[in-house]
């Protein structure tokens, strides 16, 4: 799918549920959100901040401002949130369904990667009264940095 699209299709819901709960939309709330969608596989709320800084100069925020909007964000479900022992997270929803994040134990690395392969067959799973529309699974293990460490 084109980063555009996914783009526009993540505003566009981020702007339903915000009509739908009867909130302001604010330009804080839409430059976060493309900020997050301009950004890797995961992001915290540190890179938000520095990221955003580069993309919006015109438009400043502070760290209270970019946890409430990534609050709004996640209840839009237009982001998801990774929380381990160390830190948390956070993911694009749109673009970034299907995938498998691989945890290393030992420094902590996550990555996400697509799972093309058995998708048809999680999809396919016969469960009672539940349709499956998206997935996401976690392998933990160890990375080959610390494979060659030990």
């Amino acid at each position: 799918m084109q980063t555009k699209k996914v783009d526009e299709l993540a505003l566009n819901s981020l702007f339903d549920y915000i009509e739908k709960k009867g909130l302001r939309k604010t330009i804080e709330r839409e430059t976060v959100l493309k900020t997050i969608y301009q950004m890797d596989d995961k992001v915290s709320i540190e890179d938000i901040l520095k990221k955003h800084q580069e993309l919006f100069p015109q438009t400043h925020i502070c760290r209270s401002t970019v946890y409430n909007s990534v609050s709004i964000l996640l209840d839009a479900n237009v982001i998801y949130e990774i929380k381990d022992k160390n830190c948390t997270v956070y993911c694009k929803a749109y673009g970034n369904s299907d995938t498998v994040e691989l945890i290393c134990n030992h420094c902590r690395m996550t990555k996400l990667i697509p799972l093309d392969y058995i998708s048809t067959q999680i999809y396919s799973l016969g469960i009672p009264d539940f349709k499956i529309e998206t997935f996401r699974l976690q392998l933990h293990g160890i990375c080959a940095k610390c494979a060659l460490e030990k």
